[in-house]
């Protein structure tokens, strides 16, 4: 059996199908477990589809959802990257951005470098790539955020359909 390369647009479309979404939660570097799972997935699902080395998780799932660490890697794979090349980019920001420092308990600040977190994902995901963009982010894509002041979520995602999709984008009343 072979996969058809559906675009956003095809992902979000209402056609009576059930959907499939993957949901990845945070946990920082432990985030290369959730990785090491996906691989296995990733490769049954090629296997199931064809085989071809193309294919990635964002073309067989319609919303891939996350949170934290989560929600860097749902953006990755919603972009198209592989597990693997994920997991390899995932190892090498861990060493940089996760360091070990005594003054880094999690108490009084968090367990990463932000300053280098912010420039390496800058560095993945590009300065001008937008959350809309159907060329650049290929499946749907949930980010979930939580307010510090309430404490409340705030889901985040690309579905064009969304009451707040418009209302986001310059220039927008």
């Amino acid at each position: 059996m072979s996969y058809k390369v559906r675009t956003r647009d095809d992902h979000y479309e209402a056609d009576g199908r059930p959907k499939r979404i993957l949901t990845l939660d945070g946990g920082g570097l432990r985030g290369i477990l959730t990785l090491g799972l996906l691989a296995e997935i990733e490769e049954l699902l090629r296997k199931r589809h064809g085989g071809s080395s193309y294919f990635r998780l964002c073309h067989y799932f319609d919303l891939i959802a996350g949170t934290s660490t989560g929600a860097i890697i749902a953006a990755a794979l919603a972009m198209g990257w592989s597990v693997k090349d994920l997991a390899d980019y995932y190892m090498r920001l861990g060493r940089q951005v996760f360091e070990k420092s005594l003054l880094r308990f999690g108490l009084m600040r968090a367990k990463y470098d932000q300053e280098r977190l912010v420039h390496e994902l800058k560095q993945v995901f590009g300065e001008d790539t937008l959350l809309g963009d159907p060329d650049k982010i290929l499946t749907g894509l949930l980010i979930v955020t939580k307010r510090t002041d309430t404490g409340s979520p705030w889901p985040v995602g690309n579905n064009p359909h969304g009451p707040y999709f418009l209302a986001s984008r310059p220039g927008m009343p």
